[in-house]
């Protein structure tokens, strides 16, 4: 099978879309069963390709059975110098995962074992040596998928050539994160500030009601089976990798988690330590220990309410664990935060790099 380290115009976002299969399958009574048709996602991939292909070179690819690629994405760095004819690489990371290639300093080597402890990947012996350091990326046979996009930018050299190729086989993809550290990873993390949902930019307070959306405030939809909508910045490999990993314990509409949502709550007023609310049936109702944040419109974080809510006819009173800063009006935002089961709403997931390591990802979940 051929090979081509085609470069990706990083100039425009490299689109990546994940798409695992649920079956899901409901009995007269109602209930629900599911079962998983993909152990591991079908990948989706988009490049603008930077390189000086001709137009029949494109054709070329896109008529190709198959070719290997570098992914752009997915990357590490040996852990220490190799040298000629080494079959051997370790790491420090896991991020390149278990692929069938790699692409390293220009070459191709066809992968045979991998082992986690110590992270290492054997290959058929380096042409030269490689020192610590040294980026090496994971590499999968892919197909393109349509006729090739070519635009061409006259008397300059800046032509946008667009790809779109599905890897061959299977694409690795980490499962062995907790359910418990799923929640976890999406428990501590906020919404992008820079979300497109947002129409204004007043802060935590306008991002999480972009996140949430308008059927996300109180009196506005049912309490059963709404949908939430988050947009989320990855800002390094890191965070990417997590992310993947956590997808890949989900593994689309499978696993239902308990997913932390944001509502606007009718603010009377404060005093004290204590804020009081108009009572919203059903609402209140269904806190136990889940914190109540006060979030001011310039983004500030005034204290967490960690105590049970007090319901007298309709008002309902929370006490603070510490003195409030400052007495709190109807106009100030204050946001309830509430742990619902819920599930993926969709089994394919679109991941946006802007560059390698930063990336951008819109999740929609439905409450079960």
């Amino acid at each position: 099978m051929d090979n081509y380290a085609l470069n990706h115009n990083w100039r425009t976002p490299l689109s990546v879309r994940a798409e695992w299969q649920t079956a899901i399958h409901t009995s007269v009574n109602g209930g629900e069963s599911r079962s998983a048709l993909r152990r591991y996602p079908k990948v989706y991939f988009s490049y603008h390709v930077s390189d000086r292909l001709s137009y029949f070179e494109m054709r070329q690819l896109a008529q190709a059975d198959g070719f290997i690629v570098p992914l752009w994405w997915v990357s590490s760095r040996l852990r220490q110098s190799t040298g000629f004819g080494d079959d051997d690489m370790f790491f420090s990371d896991d991020y390149l995962g278990v692929p069938p290639y790699v692409w390293v300093d220009g070459d191709f080597y066809k992968v045979n074992t991998a082992t986690s402890s110590p992270r290492k990947l054997v290959i058929s012996g380096l042409l030269r040596p490689t020192l610590a350091g040294t980026k090496i990326y994971a590499a999968y046979p892919v197909k393109v998928m349509d006729s090739p996009a070519t635009t061409f930018y006259s008397g300059t050299a800046s032509e946008t050539k667009q790809l779109s190729m599905m890897v061959l086989g299977e694409y690795y993809c980490p499962r062995g994160m907790a359910k418990s550290d799923v929640q976890d990873l999406f428990s501590a993390k906020q919404p992008n500030k820079s979300s497109p949902d947002s129409s204004t930019s007043e802060g935590l307070f306008s991002d999480f009601l972009a996140a949430g959306g308008a059927d996300n405030r109180l009196g506005l939809a049912s309490r059963s089976r709404e949908s939430h909508s988050f947009s989320y910045l990855l800002k390094d490999q890191a965070e990417g990798h997590e992310m993947w990993e956590a997808l890949g314990r989900l593994g689309g509409r499978m696993e239902a988690i308990s997913l932390p949502t944001w509502r606007v709550l009718p603010l009377i007023r404060s005093y004290g330590n204590t804020l009081e609310f108009e009572h919203t049936p059903g609402v209140f109702e269904a806190l136990d220990s889940t914190a109540l944040w006060i979030l001011e419109r310039d983004g500030t974080t005034a204290t967490a309410l960690t105590n049970y809510p007090s319901i007298s006819g309709d008002v309902v009173s929370v006490d603070s664990a510490l003195p409030l800063a400052k007495e709190y009006t109807p106009d100030m935002a204050v946001i309830m935060r509430r742990a619902q089961s819920a599930r993926l709403s969709s089994d394919t997931v679109e991941f946006l790099y802007h560059t390698p390591y930063v990336t951008e990802i819109q999740l929609g979940f439905t409450e079960v």
